[in-house]
C-alpha cells in the first residue's frame, strides 16, 4: 500500500464521511486506495474510500464480493471532472456508468 502523506491524511480523518465504512457502516476504518493508474496507486481524497476491516480484508485476506465495485462508484461519484482530467488515459466517465 502507497503511503498517504500526513497533509491528506488529516484531511481524510477530519472529514465524517471518512468515519464509517461506507458498505457496512462500521465505525474503525481502514483505507483504500481504490484505483491505480500507471501501475501505481492515486494518492487522492476522491481516489480513497473508508472500508472496515470485515469488508477491506474479508476472509483470508480477500475483500467480499462486491465492495470493490461500491468502493470505486463511492469514489467517482466524489470525483469531479478535474480529477478526471489528471488522469486522462483512462476512460472515468465509462466505469462510472459500469457500475452503477
Amino acid at each position: 500500500m502507497r503511503q498517504i502523506p500526513k497533509k491528506l491524511l488529516n484531511e481524510i480523518l477530519s472529514d465524517p464521511e471518512y468515519k464509517r465504512c461506507l458498505v457496512c457502516g462500521k465505525l474503525g476504518i481502514e483505507l483504500n486506495h481504490s484505483f491505480t493508474y500507471s501501475r501505481r496507486q492515486i494518492n487522492e481524497k476522491w481516489a480513497i474510500s473508508p472500508l472496515c476491516t470485515d469488508c477491506h480484508r474479508g476472509n483470508m485476506g480477500v475483500m467480499k464480493p462486491g465492495v470493490r465495485e461500491k468502493s470505486e462508484l463511492w469514489c467517482l461519484q466524489r470525483a469531479t471532472p478535474e480529477d478526471f482530467a489528471k488522469y486522462p488515459r483512462y476512460d472515468w466517465e465509462l466505469h462510472k456508468k459500469r457500475l452503477e
